[in-house]
């Protein structure tokens, strides 16, 4: 378990992947690049030095790195960790075996339990109907890796759960106490505009989430200890996966946003930082009549326009949106500008 700084401020506490940096120091990966392990051994400040996990070397097991599946509707990711040739050599193996791969990059997710994730290979189903467990026991024979084992993963001490469970708690605080800072600094502001109030509104909600994820973990915590002579079935923490929270964010607080095809596995696999994205989403809440100025209309495409969003790294998102004049809602279709052919040509026959 790694302490993740920025700074002075700690942002989470997460299970991490320990490497050796070129230098011989350790290092702990955290959002897809590698940093050297700070006293007393179990921290990393993200705001210092950072290395590309490709310079580093790996405590891979004898078997080999294992991988996960993160499944969409016709498309899906595998993500694995390691350096950038054992990404590049995956994307081959599948393309050899007849998917179609559309691109690989560095994985910005949540962390996923034995696996961390550094690399993804993003690539087509052979069917719509295939399940992601299918998927796993099909990558595994191509890739000749190991599935992640999640009940290997699950700790097999009380001791140990309780101890991940406390760690869970502690980020949740800080992440709170963060949360609180930020709202309580937007109040400060003499003239809150209309970015502010929508800033102010997705961090109220937050806010509430948060809350809600550090009363789940302190009860889990005392039910955790209190059980002396068994192990108690595995069973995760309750809070939200990424994917839930983005749902959640946009059923409420974006009403009028459809988000179509796999965009919300776009989103929560290779957007690091998604506040410009929820702005630009906002923006079709307030200007549903007309397009604002930041979007442009698409060449060749009459009914839907573009707009440049940035993924927390650099600005290679996209958003497409079209208007459904009969529910007064917004389709839109979130990817990367690496896909933009293909998107289009999709977009097309909409």
């Amino acid at each position: 378990m790694i302490s993740i700084f920025d700074g002075l401020q700690l942002l989470e506490v997460q299970e991490s992947r320990i490497v050796m940096l070129p230098d011989g120091r350790k290092g702990a990966t955290w959002r897809g690049l590698a940093y050297p392990l700070l006293p007393p051994g179990d921290q990393i400040d993200v705001n210092g030095e950072a290395i590309p996990p490709d310079r580093c070397a790996h405590n891979a097991n004898a078997s080999g790195t294992p991988f996960e599946v993160i499944d969409g509707a016709a498309e899906a990711y595998l993500v694995l960790a390691g350096n950038a040739s054992a990404c590049e050599r995956s994307a081959i193996a599948l393309r050899d075996a007849g998917f179609q791969v559309l691109r690989t990059g560095r994985y910005l997710g949540e962390p996923i339990v034995g696996v961390g994730g550094d690399w993804f290979v993003r690539f087509e189903k052979r069917s719509d109907l295939m399940d992601a467990e299918s998927l796993r026991s099909e990558l595994a024979k191509i890739l000749g890796l190991p599935k992640a084992d999640s009940a290997t993963a699950e700790r097999s001490s009380v001791e140990t759960r309780s101890r991940l469970i406390a760690a869970e708690l502690l980020a949740a605080k800080a992440r709170e106490a963060g949360l609180r800072a930020e709202i309580a600094r937007l109040k400060s502001n003499s003239a809150i505009g209309e970015d502010t109030k929508i800033e102010a509104e997705l961090l109220r909600e937050a806010l509430d989430e948060e809350r809600r994820l550090r009363e789940a973990a302190e009860f889990a915590v005392a039910e955790a200890t209190s059980v002396q002579n068994s192990f108690p079935p595995p069973r995760a923490i309750p809070s939200p996966k990424l994917s839930d929270e983005i749902q959640i964010i946009v059923g409420i607080l974006l009403p009028r946003t459809s988000l179509l095809r796999d965009s919300l596995t776009v989103v929560a696999t290779e957007f690091a930082n998604r506040r410009a994205l929820y702005r630009a989403l906002a923006e079709l809440q307030d200007h549903y009549d007309r397009l604002p100025p930041s979007w442009k209309k698409l060449q060749g495409l009459d009914s839907w326009w573009e707009r440049h969003v940035s993924n927390g790294q650099d600005d290679a998102g996209r958003a497409y949106a079209r208007r459904v004049a009969s529910e007064q809602k917004w389709d839109v279709l979130i990817s990367h500008k690496g896909e933009q052919i293909r998107d289009l040509a999709w977009l097309a026959r909409q």
